[in-house]
This record gives C-alpha cells, structure tokens and sequence, in this order.
C-alpha cells in the first residue's frame, strides 16, 4: 500500500496498527484469554494498538480483521463484537488536536461497521484517565459520537 507520497508503508507499518501487547494471533485479542464458555454471550474481541495510523490502512486492517472472523473462531457468539481501540499515544502527541480530529474519525468509522462491531473499548484505561483532558466535556462524553457521519466519518470541527 502506498502512502500519500508515493512511498510504500512496509512491513513495520503494521506494528503501527495491530494491538502486540497481550495478542495471542491464534485467537484474537489478549481479552480472549478469559474462558467464557457456557455463559449467554461469549463476545469476539478485536482491536488495535497505541498509535492513530493513516486512514487507508486503518480502514484495510479493520476490513481484513472482520473477513478475518466470520466465523468467531468457533465462537457460537454472532452479534456485533468489541474493539479494543488503544490510541492512547495519540494522548501525548504534539499536535493534539489533529490526534484528537484522528483519533475520533476512527472510532466513528469503527462504530459505522454496525454488523461487526458493536462497541469501542478504549483500552489501556490508566494513559486514557491520566491523559484525557476530564474539563472537555465533549471528548470525555464523547460528544463527537452524535456527530458521526453514516459514511465512516466524523466531522468534530462542528
């Protein structure tokens, strides 16, 4: 895949985009190590790592996640499943208010996948409750949500 210059990504763009920490490839998320076997719900969790990545890889890796899962990995379970969504680098960035304008135009394109996710979970809650301004009421109510547009977009400049 080719960024806006022109250039390739590569092979080590991909630790840019997929959770490391507590993956097990094999079965997804490190969330799937609790056993919930035999009871109502037995969720599918999916996700991505620390950093706001460029869109069109975003979007490519989520696509391949849920083609990825069609089956639940023989999970009985066939609703919409969690995404573990980290970015919680984009917390720290130096330009926070373009992280802040990336970071929510991806949780607005994963809630827009309906049928597969049906919740986005940021994870790693201490970067989130240390960096998260809590006198924004709009990012800490996540006002940007009712903003989102049906298209996979959300607009937070309204």
């Amino acid at each position: 895949m080719l960024r806006p210059d022109g250039k390739s990504y590569g092979k080590g763009y991909y630790d840019r985009l997929w959770p490391s920490n507590n993956h097990i490839p094999a079965i997804g998320e490190g969330a799937a190590l609790i056993d919930l076997h035999g009871l109502s719900t037995e969720p599918v969790f999916f996700g991505s790592g620390g950093y706001v990545p460029d869109r069109k890889p975003f979007e490519f890796y989520v696509r391949e996640c849920e083609a990825d899962l069609v089956e639940n990995r023989g999970s009985d379970f066939r609703g919409p499943r969690s995404y573990f969504f980290e970015a919680q680098n984009s917390l720290r960035a130096t330009d926070l208010a373009a992280a802040r304008r990336d970071r929510e135009t991806m949780i607005c394109h994963l809630l827009a996948q309906q049928q597969e996710i049906g919740e986005v979970i940021l994870y790693e809650a201490a970067d989130w409750l240390y960096f998260l301004p809590l006198a924004d009421t709009d990012l800490c109510g996540h006002g940007f949500v009712d903003r989102c547009d049906k298209d996979q977009a959300c607009d937070s400049s309204n």
